[in-house]
């Protein structure tokens, strides 16, 4: 997905418990530890609530990252593939030293525990270097021995989802029909082609990544896959593509229209979540103008 327009921006809605009460994310009874260094009384402060929700545990620089149940598979792959990468030197953000996975003992809600690292903004960030950095996070997934699933469990995913009329209520009953036939189109034309497959960051467009003193620093691989190379490239401006051995440009193309298709799906899916409502209406358009 691409970064919201600047602007006003819509107060964020907590996630809600089995009884419909608002869960402020915090840290456990004694708080959480790491070593000898307790984060009792820590001032929290919710960033950002839409796939999770991520606190700020201040004054500590660190963040909290609280699944939702039904993406708790996808938090701990993270915190798996993240924490590989960064013994190996790739240029990630890894999960904080020595800290597992932990529940909350009253909400039971997955938390896990990552540094606060400074970010110069996304506009600082030189194309080449992007493009660079991601090539150095792809040949550390080639030496990860972890278990990651195929990219098109994510189209498979989103797809079904489609078909859902109740999950998909919020977009018109025209353009629900309009974006299936369109997805269908598009997931038939990927299945005709051939391509080779390695580890995939899954999802590094520019909301998950950050610009920092030392460097681009990549973050949220939830969506680690295995995949073309193509599927990463296609969330990349063209300037950072001159990184790699030319790709192929027309699967390049099909994948970024694809994707749109699928981010259209997952927005318009929970389009009462206020932080997403921008992104269901543009990647609709973006799909629109790329299919006329």
């Amino acid at each position: 997905m691409l970064p919201p327009p600047t602007g006003r921006r819509e107060k964020l809605a907590l996630p809600r418990d089995g009884g419909g009460n608002a869960v402020t994310p915090r840290a456990p009874r004694g708080g959480f530890r790491r070593g000898s260094r307790g984060l009792c009384g820590s001032r929290r402060r919710v960033l950002a609530d839409s796939n999770h929700t991520i606190v700020w545990l201040r004054p500590h620089q660190i963040l909290a990252k609280v699944g939702r149940r039904s993406a708790e598979r996808l938090l701990l792959r993270e915190h798996r593939v993240a924490r590989a990468l960064g013994e190996v030197g790739a240029p990630v953000v890894p999960p904080l030293s020595g800290v597992k996975p932990t529940r909350d003992p009253d909400t039971a809600l997955l938390v896990t525990l990552w540094p606060r690292v400074e970010h110069l903004g996304e506009d600082s960030a030189d194309a080449a270097d992007v493009g660079q950095s991601l090539g150095e996070v792809h040949r550390a997934l080639d030496r990860y021995d972890g278990e990651l699933p195929s990219f098109l469990d994510k189209l498979e995913d989103a797809r079904a989802l489609l078909g859902d009329d109740a999950r998909m209520s919020a977009l018109d009953l025209d353009n629900r029909r309009w974006l299936r036939t369109a997805f269908d189109a598009l997931f038939d034309e990927l299945r005709s082609r051939r391509y080779a497959v390695r580890g995939l960051h899954g999802e590094p467009h520019g909301q998950n990544r950050l610009t920092t003193p030392a460097g681009v620093r990549w973050i949220d691989f939830e969506g680690a896959c295995l995949g073309p190379v193509e599927w990463d490239l296609a969330f990349l401006p063209d300037a950072s593509l001159p990184a790699y051995p030319p790709p192929d440009e027309a699967l390049v193309q099909l994948l970024r229209t694809l994707n749109s298709a699928r981010t259209a799906t997952l927005c318009w899916a929970r389009y009462d979540v206020p932080a997403l409502r921008w992104h269901a209406r543009f990647h609709l358009q973006q799909l629109r103008s790329h299919l006329v």
